[in-house]
């Protein structure tokens, strides 16, 4: 599902949220503990009736370096200190989570409070590039960058507890586990290279992808002096916050 979509999607159903407004039955939250990381992630959760309430959360990471290099190039490829990838290049991160939550203890109409169990449907795409030094028949060494992208498509289920300070300030703490499908692109494009250098190059790529990727689904072609690499990996997704917002 194209991004326009999921954000149409996600703005009319804060559209008909917003629509019947009645006192403190909505929270509009800020994930604290992804500040660090330049990453930015806005909930906004609504109640239903006494347990029942749902959510959608809208994170965006600007363009920084890329996180989390050494664990990913150590689950990516077998060899990881003699891989031609250089994982210092720069990273994007656009995220939609809608979110159901089931709260255990009957409580008031207008205030989605206490513990919590919750399912949630996520979308993400990740922009990143990452330098590849490629070694030319003459023995010099050449590198070229690989525009990568990646969307992950699955869910979580959860568990968490809000709490309200001085009626109006809530504080939500959630932890939850679940897996995704992960489709990965990268793309390789340089003047300096020819066709058979975009092979060596494929065959070296795929000579260094870990054993985690059936070699039967990564799909490989050149076209207008682009190498294209494909290939889907499955990804177990965690969820840990502590969000703090305003009730309205």
């Amino acid at each position: 599902m194209r991004i326009k979509h999921l954000l149409s999607l996600c703005f009319c159903f804060l559209l008909l949220g917003l629509s019947s407004l009645q006192a403190q039955q909505n929270v509009l939250k800020l994930n604290l503990p992804n500040l660090p990381s330049r990453h930015f992630a806005l909930h906004y959760e609504r109640a239903l009736d006494n347990n029942m309430s749902v959510g959608v959360i809208v994170g965006l990471t600007p363009n920084r370096d890329l996180p989390g290099a050494n664990l990913l190039k150590n689950w990516i490829f077998e060899n990881p200190d003699s891989i031609s990838f250089d994982f210092s290049g720069t990273y994007s991160k656009f995220a939609i989570t809608p979110e159901f939550r089931y709260y255990l203890q009957s409580q008031r109409y207008d205030s989605p409070v206490g513990i919590y169990l919750a399912a949630a449907f996520r979308y993400s795409l990740h922009n990143f590039e990452i330098p590849f030094t490629f070694t030319e028949d003459n023995g010099n060494p050449l590198t070229v960058t690989f525009d990568g992208r990646l969307q992950n498509i699955g869910g979580t289920l959860g568990i968490g507890v809000q709490f309200f300070l001085a009626e109006r300030i809530a504080i939500d703490i959630y932890s939850g586990l679940g897996a995704a499908f992960t489709p990965v692109r990268l793309q390789a494009s340089s003047n300096a290279l020819t066709s058979d250098d975009y092979i060596k190059i494929r065959d070296q790529f795929l000579d260094e992808i870990g054993v985690d990727i059936d070699p039967s689904r990564v799909e490989e072609w050149v076209a207008n002096r682009d190498l294209n690499i494909r290939f889907p990996i499955y990804l177990p997704l965690v969820r840990t916050g502590l969000s703090i917002g305003y009730r309205f």
